[in-house]
């Protein structure tokens, strides 16, 4: 997998495909390998005239690090991002992401109106005002890798009811589950988890400057990733299109949707209405 310069650090990425770019952002802890394990992937755009760009950010998957958690927020990913870009000499393009993702992108967006002809916004996070549950679990997992290293948090944290009824219902999702949460990178994780999730947190109040048509795609029951998020976005977003699956799962075990969902409106020309 390349990598470039971004920052003083080095950002590893992947190039898939030909036509119009689409830049691909993972989830907090993350990385490309994890997104398409866990049904977050893109890659099938790639076979349906899409160039997708896919990076691995700061401190996730192979991509170098820092141990300064104000490197972590929303911003010092946006401005990460921004500067991968204009590396891979990118001026504009569709930009999208998955949870962590999501919010990156939006940033991004805001930040930098003129780069972005679209958004694919799948999972938000929690804003500002819904962020609690969020910080007590990554914030939590963050103590525990510092504690006791990697694998034994794995171990402690597999074995919390919501994941032990995980194995019964789902076994795959479970051992995905189990190999992600024991390749977690040590070092650099509580800076990526804490710098994210304590620091600033997104408001609504900017949402509404986006004027990109934008896809936002989401599910309900999920405190992590809470509707009232995409709600929000949907609000705020004139012309927005918001997708809500009917279950958490609805998009991994029914991934091909996802993908449909998306490439028809990477594909539709607004213009044209």
């Amino acid at each position: 997998m390349p990598s470039t310069k971004v920052n003083g650090i080095d950002i590893r990425y992947e190039v898939s495909g030909n036509g119009p770019t689409f830049v691909w952002l993972h989830g907090l802890i993350g990385s490309i390998e994890r997104a398409r394990n866990f049904g977050e992937g893109m890659d099938a755009l790639a076979g349906r005239g899409i160039r997708l760009v896919a990076w691995e950010a700061r401190g996730h998957g192979e991509s170098g690090y820092t141990k300064n958690e104000a490197d972590y927020t929303w911003t010092a990913h946006a401005n990460d991002l921004r500067a991968l870009v204009d590396a891979l000499g990118i001026e504009r393009a569709c930009f999208g992401g998955s949870s962590m993702g999501a919010w990156v992108s939006t940033v991004f967006a805001v930040e930098n109106p003129e780069r972005v002809d679209k958004l694919v916004l799948v999972a938000p996070p929690p804003l500002a005002d819904t962020i609690q549950t969020a910080q007590q679990v990554f914030c939590g997992l963050a103590s525990l890798i510092e504690a006791v290293g990697v694998e034994q948090a794995a171990e402690i944290v597999i074995k919390l009811p919501q994941y032990e009824e995980m194995q019964k219902k789902d076994p795959q999702q479970f051992e995905l589950t189990h190999q992600w949460l024991r390749t977690v990178r040590a070092e650099p994780a509580p800076y990526a988890i804490r710098g994210l999730l304590n620091g600033p947190q997104l408001t609504r109040e900017r949402f509404g400057e986006i004027s990109v048509p934008t896809l936002i795609v989401a599910h309900p029951d999920d405190p992590i990733h809470p509707a009232s998020s995409a709600d929000a976005l949907h609000d705020a977003i004139t012309g927005s299109r918001l997708v809500m699956a009917p279950d958490m799962d609805h998009f991994r075990t029914h991934h091909d949707e996802l993908i449909d969902h998306v490439a028809t409106f990477l594909s539709d020309d607004p213009r044209a209405k």
